[in-house]
């Protein structure tokens, strides 16, 4: 038998109807005969029933990625059938046109339960920094002082964020700090001229998202001065937080 997904003007599966393969020959064969059916001239496509993740249960040829369910979304540039969004933290895999969770699912053999509730809760959005080696997630950065740091926040993550630092004690630390443009634009940074006065310890923060966007900052002395380093800025999500939520009997 071969299934055929009725889609609407906003590419939203609507029904999916089984045809006989003596009548589907063809695709075209099965919407001609849906519309001769139905006296309608709507748009159907044709779909795979054991294609799942862009594999085909029964070792075939895969089609259209996913079999169509009602609500789906057909996607012509991907020539695929993608189910909603299930929760707004899940991303899109290109290649199966599955949503994953921002966090694997647990492999100790329990049931658990997205909750996107907790993990939006726990799972705030933070600074990232790459020194040269990688980017890595709120690190703790060592800076000497008589040197200069400029902090290259054009990244359009920034969008919405401001660095900024702090004193250990909490007050806001200006000296030496100077901003140019907007974060998440072209050419944007916030620049650290470290003097010789600085304090041992620091920290950066978001100035319009508080202190957990953030780390500490240690500040040293060695023979190196006056010398200037570029310090690319990104903001991502903390991907150590909470989101599956264990099922309990």
């Amino acid at each position: 038998m071969a299934h055929f997904a009725k889609i609407n003007s906003d590419n939203i599966v609507e029904t999916v109807v089984v045809v006989s393969n003596d009548v589907a020959t063809t695709e075209q064969a099965g919407v001609d005969f849906l519309n001769t059916l139905y006296g309608t001239s709507d748009v159907w496509k044709q779909t795979s029933y054991n294609t799942y993740g862009n594999e085909h249960k029964l070792g075939g040829t895969p089609f259209r990625k996913n079999f169509a369910g009602m609500g789906y979304t057909y996607d012509s540039s991907k020539d695929a059938f993608i189910e909603p969004q299930p929760y707004p933290s899940w991303t899109m895999d290109e290649t199966t046109c599955l949503w994953d969770a921002p966090i694997p699912y647990p492999e100790d053999g329990k049931l658990y339960v997205w909750d996107e509730q907790t993990y939006q809760e726990d799972n705030i959005r933070v600074f990232a920094f790459n020194q040269g080696s990688g980017v890595v997630n709120v690190p703790t950065l060592s800076l000497l002082r008589n040197n200069t740091y400029i902090f290259d926040v054009s990244d359009s993550s920034n969008d919405g964020y401001s660095l900024g630092f702090k004193f250990s004690h909490g007050k806001e630390y200006t000296t030496g700090v100077s901003e140019s443009g907007t974060a998440g634009t072209s050419g944007a940074t916030v620049t650290i001229n470290v003097g010789e006065n600085a304090p041992n310890r620091l920290k950066y923060y978001c100035k319009n998202n508080g202190n957990n966007t953030g780390n500490w900052i240690a500040v040293n002395t060695d023979s190196t001065s006056g010398e200037s380093k570029t310090i690319t800025v990104s903001v991502s999500s903390n991907p150590a937080g909470l989101g599956w939520l264990l099922l309990t009997g």
